[in-house]
């Protein structure tokens, strides 16, 4: 999902706190401020919230690992002191942020998907119902694999692009660095980027299949949907956040491909990084959450113990 890399990378046009221009200090803040409010302090509470109290599918709790992990790489310099100046930071620390964010935007994309399909498959009955018992049959090694490999396949294309990224910044010391993207440390290689920019639009391209397809089952059977909504089958609440969350990455996607005219534009860093925000708000606000919350109450376990008082 993190389709900044569809932008130009050149250094002629790279952001710098020279293009960003008076405001560089401001745009900065507000940057951090998505990822600290974000990742660091909203997402953990609603990975609680999905795994103790109101619990959710383990895509979802996946995707917003991901965005935790995103913000925590993205703050790297943060934590380090050196966010702000002309001097680079050292070598070693912008090579890590840069090969961990390199990873990150396939990793993202990849838990997207992996989201919204595991909603398509459940709309569309995960193969069982309507087919026959061969069929049915032939697809149980499937549904056993199934949610094991969507949980894994992000983290094992981000492994697969930030080695690949640490390589080249380790045999290339001269292309990292964080002037040239103003907000993190980068790689400047442009074929590296371009690939993980059309690895990340496929994978979209393919996420709004799988939305759109979502959409279309929701109008085209929609007296199945109200019956299911008053019997309580079918939480039709979720399936609309899941397309809301979809047009948002889309509009992402947008933005970026616009940035290639404008790549000095601060927008798709700050659209980037306010996704973790939206996942906040849009899958973090429904009525059965706050209710979930409010009638949460700490489980005190007390244990009796036997003590001699003889001895």
């Amino acid at each position: 999902m993190a389709v900044i890399t569809l932008r130009a990378t050149t250094n002629s046009t790279a952001i710098s706190s020279n293009s960003v221009g008076t405001t560089s200090d401001d745009v900065l803040n507000l940057w951090l401020a998505f990822h600290i409010l974000a990742g660091h302090i909203l997402l953990p509470i609603l990975v609680f919230i999905f795994t103790y109290l109101s619990k959710r599918h383990p895509t979802l709790v996946n995707l917003c690992f991901t965005w935790i992990f995103t913000s925590i790489c993205s703050c790297f310099l943060l934590y380090a002191d050196r966010e702000r100046g002309r001097k680079e930071p050292a070598f070693d620390l912008c090579l890590t942020q840069a090969s961990l964010l390199y990873g990150t935007t396939p990793l993202t994309s990849v838990a997207c998907l992996a989201m919204v399909y595991q909603v398509w498959s459940s709309v569309y009955g995960g193969g069982g119902q309507n087919q026959d018992k061969e069929d049915e049959q032939s697809s149980i090694p499937w549904q056993l694999f199934k949610p094991k490999f969507l949980l894994a396949a992000p983290w094992i294309m981000f492994s697969i692009w930030a080695t690949a990224a640490a390589w080249l910044g380790f045999h290339n010391p001269d292309k990292i660095s964080r002037s040239r993207r103003f907000f993190y440390c980068s790689l400047d290689f442009d074929p590296f980027s371009s690939s993980i920019s059309v690895f990340c639009a496929a994978i979209l391209l393919v996420t709004m299949f799988f939305e759109a397809s979502i959409g279309v089952s929701l109008v085209r059977n929609w007296r199945a949907v109200r019956s299911g909504i008053t019997s309580g089958r079918v939480e039709i609440s979720m399936l609309v956040r899941v397309i809301c969350f979809g047009v948002y990455v889309f509009i992402g996607l947008v933005l970026s491909v616009l940035s290639i005219k404008a790549p000095a534009s601060p927008v798709p860093d700050l659209w980037l990084a306010s996704v973790g925000l939206s996942i906040v708000l849009i899958f973090g606000t429904q009525r059965n959450i706050w209710v979930a919350i409010s009638n949460w109450r700490p489980r005190r376990q007390w244990k009796e113990k036997a003590v001699d008082l003889t001895s």
